[in-house]
């Protein structure tokens, strides 16, 4: 199983999970107790609920959804990563994503997100 390999490479704290489907979640959840969880602004509903209830330390949002005024700020205050999904190719979305200050990406085009780092002078995300 793909936690034994994770375990084996000493790598739970740079691993992290997440499934739709409530019993497949609640599986991961018992097979690898170790990994952090990665939840959704859709399913958590707040950065404080995604903490506090979830018990997940990183929180994924929509492009939409880090544009809201303060939301960033939130996740942070409430103790989480934040990761951004985004599956599209439009090069000012992916320029606004580099500057978010985001820990984690999600995308199809990491080709157009690492021109925009550049741009940006950011440093690379790990």
């Amino acid at each position: 199983m793909i936690f034994t390999l994770v375990r084996d490479r000493g790598m739970p704290r740079d691993s992290f999970f997440f499934s739709f489907p409530e019993d497949m979640h609640r599986g991961l959840a018992a097979a690898g107790p170790e990994l952090r969880e990665m939840m959704t602004f859709d399913i958590a509903e707040s950065p404080s609920l995604a903490a506090a209830v979830q018990h997940a330390p990183i929180i994924e949002n929509t492009p939409a959804q880090m544009r809201k005024p303060g939301l960033v700020a939130a996740c942070r205050k409430a103790g989480l990563e934040v990761m951004v999904y985004y599956g599209g190719d439009d090069v000012d979305l992916h320029n606004e994503i580099a500057l978010a200050g985001v820990d984690y990406l999600n995308i199809d085009r990491p080709d157009l997100f690492d021109t925009a780092r550049r741009a940006a002078r950011l440093p690379e995300l790990t």
